[in-house]
Formats: C-alpha cells, sequence, structure tokens
C-alpha cells in the first residue's frame, strides 16, 4: 500500500511536467497559472503542480522502483509507472538541452547552480536532479560553481569524481558576474 501512496503524486508530478509544461510551453500558455487553476480541485491540490526537473528524494525513486519489481515478479506490467519514471528522468536531459539552446555551446562556458538539495530547506541530495544536470553539464566542458545553503558537504562526497567549485558565500561578487545562473532548488534567499 504504502508504495502505491508515493506512485500517485509521483505520477502527479510526472504529469505536471510532461503534460501541463510541454503543451504549455507549445502553445504559449502560463504553466503556473495552468497549474494554479488544476490546484484549486481539492482533490488534487497544487503541491504536486509545479513543474520542474522532476521529483528526487529517497521516497518517489525508489518506491516506484519497487513497485515495478514487485510487479514483475507477479508478471504484471506497469507502463504508467514506467512511463512516469521515464519522463521524470528525461527532465534532467530535458534541461541540458534548454540550456544548450539558449547558449549555443556549452563546452567552456561556467555556470552557477543555485540548489543541490531535491527540495528546499534540506540537505537532502538523495537522486537530487541537479547531481545528474550537473554530470551532464561537466562531461559537456563546462566549469560548475555550485551553491546550497546547507547540501554542500553531502554534494561534495557524492561528486568527489569530477571538478565541481563549490561556493560557501552565494553573494562573493566575483563568481557571481562571471556565469550564467540555474537555480535547481527554490530558496527564498535566492
Amino acid at each position: 500500500m504504502a508504495l502505491h501512496g508515493e506512485f500517485y503524486p509521483a505520477r502527479i508530478v510526472v504529469g505536471a511536467n510532461s503534460n501541463d509544461a510541454f503543451l504549455c510551453e507549445d502553445v504559449g500558455a502560463d504553466v503556473t497559472e495552468v497549474a494554479r487553476g488544476i490546484g484549486l480541485d481539492s482533490r488534487i491540490g497544487h503541491r504536486f503542480l509545479r513543474a520542474g526537473l522532476g521529483w528526487g528524494g529517497s521516497c518517489y525513486p525508489k518506491d516506484t522502483a519497487a513497485l515495478l519489481g514487485v510487479a514483475a515478479q507477479a508478471g504484471y506490467e506497469m507502463p504508467i509507472t514506467e512511463a512516469a519514471r521515464t519522463v521524470n528522468f528525461q527532465q534532467r536531459i530535458r534541461i541540458v538541452q534548454k540550456l544548450r539552446d539558449v547558449l549555443k555551446t556549452l563546452s567552456g562556458k561556467t555556470i552557477g547552480i543555485l540548489g543541490l538539495a531535491f527540495k528546499p530547506n534540506t540537505g537532502d541530495i538523495r537522486e537530487a536532479p541537479s547531481l545528474d544536470i550537473i554530470r551532464q553539464l561537466v562531461a559537456e566542458g563546462v566549469n560548475i560553481r555550485a551553491h546550497d545553503p546547507i547540501s554542500i558537504p553531502k554534494a561534495q562526497h557524492a561528486m568527489s569524481d569530477i571538478p565541481v567549485d563549490f561556493i560557501e558565500d552565494v553573494y562573493i561578487r566575483h563568481y557571481i558576474s562571471l556565469i550564467e545562473m540555474f537555480v535547481m532548488t527554490p530558496r527564498s534567499e535566492v
């Protein structure tokens, strides 16, 4: 039951990212306004309708994978759950493509990443989209300068195999003036 309980909000987040965000972008609608309208339905709620980089953390990734494992053992396919996971992880690839489209070339660029945790006001980087995105960017020759008010020590450990410049003080002017900024985790101070 717990696995199914995690799947439903995870599916809603993916719906907001794939259906709502992609479609709104293509037709010129404001995804924030669409999500606000959908969130007025008390059966849904606005918390899970914010389009973004996809879900991370310890629950949705682990529990959707476990649900697929249980289903496979029973000889049952769960294409909606599989699609939710696929779309969620495609968000990480899609955002790098968007950066490539805007900046034209990524190699040699310096990009600042604000927010490393998978959700605000935590130090939790488990399955954080930011880590996959940073790895993609570094693989394309990007210099990364990353800040998070809480999770830098954990991120340093998790990404010790790649070159990332972790910035403790995001307000250091010479760092900010040299880079493209990219907010991964919404924070009140950003």
